[in-house]
C-alpha cells in the first residue's frame, strides 16, 4: 500500500496488498479520504477481501482501479451499492479537495 498526504487529504493505494490489514496497521494509517481500490475480485484479492479492507479504512471515497473484466466490474458494483453511493464522473480526472469531498462515503468511476 501507498499513502498520500498533500493538502489536507490523505489517500491509500491499496496496490497489490494479499492480506488483510492489522489493528495496528489500521492505526497507523489513520483517517483515510480516499482509497484506490483493484476491483478485478482476482490478482489482487477478492472481493470478499476487498470489501473487508474498505469497510476497515473506512475512506470517504472509493476510486476503483485494476478492472480485470466486465464480469469482476459488475460483481463489485453489485456488491458496494448495498453499502455506499456508487456514481461515474463524467471525465478521467477530477480535483479533490476537503471543499468537494462526499459527505457520506461513495465509489466514483473515473
Amino acid at each position: 500500500m501507498f499513502v498520500f498526504e498533500a493538502v489536507g487529504l490523505c489517500a491509500v493505494h491499496i496496490s497489490h496488498l494479499h492480506h488483510y490489514l492489522s489493528k495496528e496497521q489500521l492505526r497507523s494509517l489513520g483517517l483515510i479520504d480516499i482509497a484506490f481500490a483493484p476491483i478485478d475480485g482476482m490478482w489482487t484479492m477478492s472481493h470478499d477481501e476487498l470489501f473487508r479492507v474498505l469497510g476497515d479504512i473506512k475512506a470517504r471515497m472509493i476510486i476503483p482501479m485494476h478492472f480485470g473484466s466486465m464480469s469482476g466490474v459488475e460483481a463489485f458494483v453489485a456488491r458496494a451499492q448495498i453499502n455506499w453511493k456508487v456514481r461515474r464522473h463524467n471525465s478521467n480526472s477530477m480535483p479533490v479537495g476537503l471543499r468537494n469531498m462526499p459527505k457520506t462515503p461513495e465509489v466514483v468511476f473515473l
